[in-house]
This record gives C-alpha cells, sequence and structure tokens, in this order.
C-alpha cells in the first residue's frame, strides 16, 4: 500500500512539473514551430494553429511515455502496477493519434499552400554550417533537418512528423498488448520508444531553430 501512494505521488509531482513545463510556452516553441512563415496566403493562419496543436499533443504524449518509463523503472521495488501502466499508456497512445491526425492533415494541407518565394530563397542561402558551429545539435539529426531545408522542402518536414509520429505509435501499441496482457513489456520496445520520441523532438526542435533565425526573432 504505501509502495503505490508512493508511486501514485511520484507520478503526480512529475505531472505537475510537466504541465509547468507546458505553461511556460513550450508549444509555441519546440516542434517546427514559425515554419509557417514558409507560405504565402491566408492559409498560414491554418497550418500555424496545426503546428502548435500537433506539438502540443506530441508533447503530451512523450510525458506519458515518461511518467511509464518512471513506473517501469521502479517496478522492481514499488512493484507491478498494471493497472496504472494501463491507463499512461492508454493517455500516452491517445496523444500520439491526435499528434499523427494534426500532422497529417498538416501535410495534405500544406501541398495546396503556395511557398513564400522569398523564404525559399532564404532557406536555400541559409548557412548551415555556421548555425550548427554556432549551436550545440545532435549532427545526425541536424543533417536530416538540413536535408529538407536546404531545399525549401517544408512539406517533406511535415510529412516526416507524421510518418515519425505513426511508427511511435505502432512501438506504443506493441508496449500496450504486452502491458494490457500483464507481462512486463521489453526493454527493446521501451528503449525505441524513448529513443524516437527524442529523436523526432529534436528533428522538430532543430527545424523551428532555423525557423526563429530565418525570422530573426
Amino acid at each position: 500500500m504505501v509502495n503505490r501512494i508512493g508511486s501514485s505521488l511520484c507520478r503526480v509531482l512529475i505531472g505537475i512539473c510537466v504541465l509547468v513545463l507546458f505553461s511556460q510556452g513550450v508549444f509555441s516553441l519546440v516542434i517546427v514551430n514559425e515554419s509557417d512563415i514558409g507560405f504565402s496566403g491566408p492559409e498560414k493562419v491554418a497550418i500555424r494553429g496545426n503546428v502548435i496543436e500537433g506539438a502540443g499533443y506530441f508533447l503530451k504524449a512523450q510525458a506519458g511515455m515518461l511518467l511509464l518509463s518512471n513506473g517501469l523503472e521502479l517496478a522492481e521495488i514499488q512493484g507491478h502496477d498494471y493497472s496504472g501502466w494501463n491507463e499512461l499508456v492508454d493517455e500516452a497512445i491517445l496523444n500520439l493519434e491526435n499528434a499523427w491526425a494534426t500532422y497529417a492533415a498538416l501535410a495534405n494541407m500544406s501541398d495546396n499552400v503556395p511557398y513564400d518565394p522569398g523564404i525559399q530563397d532564404t532557406l536555400v542561402g541559409f548557412d548551415y554550417t555556421a548555425f550548427q558551429q554556432a549551436h550545440p545539435v545532435n549532427s545526425i539529426i541536424f543533417a536530416e533537418v538540413k536535408t529538407f531545408l536546404q531545399v525549401g522542402d517544408i512539406r517533406g518536414v511535415y510529412r516526416r512528423l507524421r510518418d515519425d509520429t505513426g511508427y511511435i505509435l505502432s512501438v506504443l501499441n506493441e508496449i500496450k498488448g504486452m502491458i494490457s496482457a500483464h507481462t512486463f513489456p521489453k526493454a527493446e520496445d521501451i528503449w525505441e520508444a524513448n529513443q524516437a520520441f527524442s529523436m523526432t523532438l529534436l528533428f522538430g526542435q532543430y527545424t523551428a531553430q532555423i525557423f526563429y533565425a530565418v525570422a530573426g526573432k
């Protein structure tokens, strides 16, 4: 009973930290934000809204995965709380499904919105090498971002987010299946989910950082 209370309290405290973090404006800073400046016309407003909404869902899903990882980490000393873990993975999946749907809509929407020629020129001429030297970025993930943006392929960035989110969903569903069967999830699946979340987050963040630089912010 004490272990269960301690585990629940730990989840609450982590949840509070997550909410505080979100309240500081994380949603508008982290995942491909400001990329809407790369488009022309009134549809830019809808693109911006989807970018922010998708980031919100994605970050909540990642927070849920971290809470689940916390429970699994402590299982050896606090016991196996399959009911609690099931709630956490369900919530993470729901948020990630919403993120996927938002990114899918964003990818479809952007196909019908023209690029801003000036921003296209800026992205093509952007000094990615100097940016990388000035910021502590992961070189492999930054190279992937560069592959899209150095040719002005913003739509490709959105499709990449959609596809990566879909992949993480498949991993979470594997974890969900084992937890629902009261079987401890495979370590490989937990590692893969956390890594995929982190890599996708960094991909989106580096994209946002470049657009912030392009926008002069």
